[in-house]
């Protein structure tokens, strides 16, 4: 149901079975001892209900945003509204338990208040996700409107505000089914025994339904499984502050996390993919995707830089613009695929001959290739060129291109007579480039001083 950031990429499949165990010891270890009264901590029941209502509400704010953010993960409907309920539910509760405000509750003076909004949190959880069961059975999934995708989120939210208020307001003409700290009476009374009945029903469903086949269904039904847990152990507990009492509390933690912690993972998962490919956008944006070269616009951010630090720094800057000889030539010969062949041999030999970690090298356009040689003078760039020009000339004899292949090379300097810019140093090593396919091709031509503008390419 949640696309996976990385698809192909399984999640820990040891993760969901071994939580799944824990559970199952921390109830197995706990049911022989349920009954056992431990110390009240009234306080530590506030700050537990207020863990869960932030819990629930995070998880239930998640899945809602991304309802309306166009998620096509429809089916989330109901699931959002079951973490809405528990959230207003756990928040009744907090006003209903005595001891966290003072000694008697915020709202609500019977002592069943209390273990009737329980006893309703506790069916309508269930009830809810079975909803999320019967929306998955009969397929609906289609597109809809996000206001009407928050419709159940809202009907739920209302539903818990009403039944939490008829509750807080009329417990004590509600049946008994507390006596002072004691609720055992809940084991043989249709609140507790729906209780069990609807959690199990919700559990074996969503287990029957989603077969557990992706990561929100494992967590999910984890969730559900801890609240399964949390009915069981509370109503065997058989009163307040008991060993299973306090231990189905833990339950109800680890029920409102569970899919929450999911989600979170799932939310850091897309980030990180958007951040990588937001980073391999920045990378295509200035590269070439055939030669993997710097391309344009990469390089004349480049070059403005370089050209700055040679200036501030008075150092000698050398700029080659190279073009492949009679490239539309192998193109209509040999085709394409081996021009192709071409222009990526000659990337090749272009960064294996300026191989310092300062050189930069691009592919201009078309047939074009520029190297920027920082910190070099004309001579040592002269060098560079003659050795660029001598192996792409040698390429065909090492049987890496299906042709005989070479290169025409302007080279231009900063420092120079006439050049105090990055277009007349551009300019320079164009003229002298256009000067070399004058001259016959398969040379290295330096620019003139006086040479700043643009000579016209021979036809």
């Amino acid at each position: 149901m949640i696309p996976d950031a990385n698809a192909g990429r399984p999640g820990n499949p040891l993760a969901f079975p071994l939580s799944a165990t824990v559970l199952t010891l921390m109830a197995l270890f706990t049911l022989p001892v349920a009954t056992v009264a431990l110390p009240a901590q009234p306080a530590l029941m506030g700050l537990f209900l207020l863990a869960v209502c932030l819990l629930n509400g995070l998880t239930a704010a998640i899945l809602c945003m991304l309802l309306l953010a166009g998620s096509p993960l429809h089916s989330l409907t109901w699931v959002a509204a079951a973490y809405a309920f528990s959230t207003v539910m756990a928040v009744m509760q907090m006003l209903a338990f005595p001891g966290i405000f003072g000694p008697a509750p915020l709202v609500g003076g019977s002592g069943q208040t209390a273990a009737w909004v329980w006893a309703v949190w506790h069916a309508g959880f269930p009830l809810l996700l079975l909803a999320h069961v019967g929306q998955r059975l009969l397929g609906r999934h289609e597109a809809q409107a996000p206001a009407t995708q928050i419709l159940p989120v809202l009907f739920s939210v209302a539903c818990a505000l009403l039944l939490g208020l008829i509750v807080l307001g009329a417990a004590e003409h509600l049946p008994v089914i507390m006596d002072g700290y004691h609720y055992g009476t809940m084991l043989r009374d249709p609140s507790g025994i729906g209780a069990v009945v609807l959690s199990v029903t919700a559990l074996c469903a969503v287990v029957g339904v989603t077969r557990l086949r992706d990561t929100f269904d494992r967590w999910l039904t984890l969730g559900q499984y801890a609240f399964t847990l949390d009915v069981v152990l509370a109503l065997a507990g058989q009163s307040r502050y008991s060993a299973g009492w306090y231990m189905s509390r833990a339950m109800s933690l680890l029920c409102a996390g569970a899919l929450l912690m999911a989600l979170l993972a799932h939310s850091f998962r897309l980030y990180r993919a958007a951040a990588q490919r937001a980073l391999q956008l920045q990378v295509e944006v200035v590269h070439d995707p055939m030669t993997g070269l710097l391309n344009r616009r990469g390089l004349l951010q480049l070059m403005q830089t370089e050209l700055e630090r040679a200036r501030r720094h008075a150092r000698p800057l050398a700029l080659l613009f190279i073009d492949m000889d009679h490239f539309k030539h192998i193109n209509d010969t040999y085709g394409h695929p081996a021009g192709d062949l071409c222009l990526k041999s000659a990337a090749l030999q272009l960064c294996a001959s300026a191989n310092r970690h300062c050189d930069v090298i691009a592919r201009y356009g078309g047939e074009e290739f520029v190297v920027l040689l920082p910190e070099c003078d004309e001579t040592g760039a002269g060098v560079v060129a003659e050795r660029i020009r001598a192996a792409v000339e040698a390429a065909y004899d090492h049987g890496t291109v299906p042709c005989r292949m070479s290169v025409s090379i302007g080279l231009s300097r900063f420092p120079a007579d006439g050049i105090t810019s990055l277009d007349e140093l551009i300019d320079a090593a164009d003229a002298a480039l256009y000067e070399a396919k004058r001259a016959g091709r398969n040379r290295v031509v330096h620019a003139r001083p006086e040479a700043a503008a643009r000579s016209l390419s021979p036809s």
